[in-house]
């Protein structure tokens, strides 16, 4: 991970094997968007796990590794407030390098 002021990347991620997950607390019950903050060149495969629902992401607009690019992945349904589980693990056919900034839980309309 690499800080930038306040803020930390993954920068890089070159290891299809290897994953990044965080534990997170919801104060309501809800459905929530899940959007990640990603740069990487176009194909680059990933697929987020956020409470055993998983969502596929790409990065399908031309880019590079510190072109930074908002890709919204769907949503997911949290029935409890409480503490959940997020990961981000590569799709490992033709993994190219990805970095990550952000993935953020947004309340769903």
């Amino acid at each position: 991970m690499e800080g930038r002021s306040r803020q930390s990347t993954i920068n890089s991620w070159t290891k299809p094997e290897e994953w990044a997950d965080w534990t997170f607390v919801i104060s309501q019950p809800g459905k929530f968007t899940v959007v990640a903050e990603v740069a990487g060149t176009p194909a680059a495969s990933f697929e987020i796990t956020v409470a055993d629902q998983k969502l596929a992401g790409i990065v399908r607009q031309p880019g590079n590794a510190t072109q930074f690019r908002t890709v919204e992945l769907g949503t997911v349904e949290l029935p409890a407030a409480g503490q959940g589980a997020l990961a981000i693990k590569a799709v490992k056919d033709g993994w190219p390098p990805l970095s990550v900034r952000s993935v953020t839980l947004k309340p769903a309309p």
